[in-house]
C-alpha cells in the first residue's frame, strides 16, 4: 500500500512567458504510476505535441505565453526589434488587464471598452496593442480554444500621431558648426549623414566604406543597425535579412558637401563609417548615446524641453521637408526616404514652416491682386 503521507511531486513545464521564463505546473501523486498519469494529463490539458494549446479553460495569460513562444518568437519570422515591441505590448498593456481571465470568458464589449480607454493615446502604441491582441485571439480561435473571436468587431479608438517637427534653421546651423568642429569624431557623422541624406538612424549606423560610390555620388543602403535589449544587431541584405521596409534598400544621392566630408572614409572597405570605441566595430547603444550627447553639448542645445529635443529622426523629417522645397516630386521623395508608400512621405514627413507660410501668402496675394 502506498503511504498517503508521502506524495511524489514533479515539475512540468507547459510553456514560456513573453520574457522567456518557463510556466510551471506541479504534478503530485501517491505512486510513480499515478504521477506519470498526472504528468501526461497536465501536458494534454495545456498542450499537445510541441505545446499546441487546446484546453478551453486556459487563462489568457498562459495561452498568450504559449502563443508568444511558438509563433512570433519560436518561428523566427519577425525581427528582434519587432519582437521587443510585441513583448512590451503584452507586458505593459495586455497581460495586466487580461492575464488572469479564462480566455473563453472574455467578451467583445469588454475588449472594446478596454481599448476605448486608450482614446487620445499615440497611434503607434494603440496599433501595436491591437495587433498583438488580435493575433492571440485569432490563433486561439484556430486552435479551438474559443468558439468565436471576440476581437473580430473591435475597433481602434481615436488616437493622435506623434508630432515630430523639423529642426529650426538656427539650430541646424549650430549643429552644423558643432559637427564641423568635432571632425573626425564619429559624433559629427551622426549629424552630417541624416542631415544630407535623410537616412534612418539604423541605416546611418550601418554604412560601411564600400557603400560609398564617389563616382556616381551615391550611397548604397544595404544594412542597418538596431539596438534591442542592450544588444547591437546588424541586419544585412546579403545575409537574407530584411530592413525596415522593402523600400529601405535603395541608393541615396550624396550631395557634394557630404562627399567632401566622407571622402576620407573611402578606404574603410567593409568597416563601419560610424564605429564603436574600437575602429572596425559597430557602434553600441551606450557609445551612440554618449556620442550624440557630445554633439548636442557642442552645439549648446542641451536642456531643451522634451518635445523640442533634437534627434536623428527629427533630422530625417527636416530632410524630407527640404526635398519638397527643392521641388522633388513625390515619387522621388518616397524613393530616397525609403518609405513603403508615398502617403507616408507626404503626410507624416512633410512640414510647413514660417517661410512656407509666407510663400503661400505671397502666392495668394498675386492671385487676388490680379483680379
Amino acid at each position: 500500500m502506498p503511504n498517503p503521507s508521502k506524495r511524489l511531486k514533479k515539475r512540468v513545464v507547459i510553456g514560456y512567458d513573453p520574457d522567456g521564463a518557463p510556466i510551471i505546473k506541479w504534478a503530485t501523486a501517491a505512486t510513480a504510476e499515478e504521477l506519470e498519469r498526472r504528468i501526461q494529463l497536465l501536458k494534454s490539458t495545456y498542450a499537445t505535441g510541441a505545446d499546441q494549446v487546446v484546453h478551453e479553460d486556459i487563462p489568457f495569460g498562459q495561452y498568450a505565453a504559449q502563443w508568444f513562444s511558438l509563433y512570433p518568437a519560436g518561428m523566427g519570422a519577425v525581427k528582434a526589434s519587432t519582437l521587443q515591441g510585441y513583448r512590451s505590448a503584452l507586458n505593459h498593456h495586455i497581460l495586466p488587464r487580461w492575464g488572469s481571465r479564462i480566455i473563453r470568458t472574455i467578451k467583445p464589449m469588454e475588449l472594446q471598452a478596454w481599448i476605448n480607454g486608450y482614446t487620445g493615446r499615440r497611434d503607434g502604441t494603440v496599433r501595436s496593442i491591437l495587433l498583438v491582441t488580435r493575433q492571440i485571439f485569432s490563433q486561439a480561435y484556430t486552435d479551438g480554444v474559443i468558439d468565436r473571436n471576440p476581437m473580430a468587431g473591435v475597433r481602434k479608438p481615436r488616437t493622435v500621431e506623434a508630432q515630430r517637427q523639423e529642426v529650426p534653421v538656427d539650430q541646424l546651423c549650430r549643429l552644423h558648426q558643432a559637427a564641423e568642429a568635432m571632425c573626425p569624431d564619429c559624433a559629427a557623422l551622426l549629424f552630417f549623414i541624416p542631415y544630407y541624406t535623410g537616412l534612418r538612424r539604423g541605416e546611418a549606423l550601418g554604412l560601411t566604406g564600400q557603400d560609398l560610390d564617389f563616382t556616381a555620388r551615391i550611397i548604397h543602403v544595404r544594412q542597418e543597425v538596431t539596438y534591442v535589449g542592450g544588444r547591437t544587431l546588424v541586419y544585412r541584405l546579403e545575409d537574407g535579412d530584411t530592413l525596415k521596409t522593402e523600400a529601405a534598400a535603395r541608393d541615396v544621392p550624396m550631395p557634394a558637401a557630404l562627399a567632401r566630408i566622407l571622402r576620407p572614409y573611402a578606404t574603410l572597405g567593409s568597416a563601419p563609417l560610424i564605429h564603436g570605441r574600437k575602429s572596425g566595430a559597430w557602434m553600441c547603444e551606450s557609445t551612440y548615446k554618449r556620442a550624440w550627447g557630445r554633439l548636442i553639448r557642442q552645439a549648446g542645445l542641451e536642456g531643451l524641453p522634451r518635445e523640442d529635443r533634437i534627434t536623428p529622426h527629427r533630422l530625417r523629417h527636416t530632410y524630407s521637408s527640404m526635398t519638397r522645397r527643392a521641388q522633388l516630386d513625390i515619387k522621388e521623395r518616397q524613393y530616397i526616404m525609403g518609405h513603403a508608400a508615398p502617403e507616408i512621405t507626404e503626410g507624416r514627413y512633410t512640414h510647413i514652416n514660417d517661410d512656407d507660410k509666407q510663400r503661400i501668402l505671397q502666392k495668394l496675394d498675386r492671385i487676388f491682386d490680379a483680379l
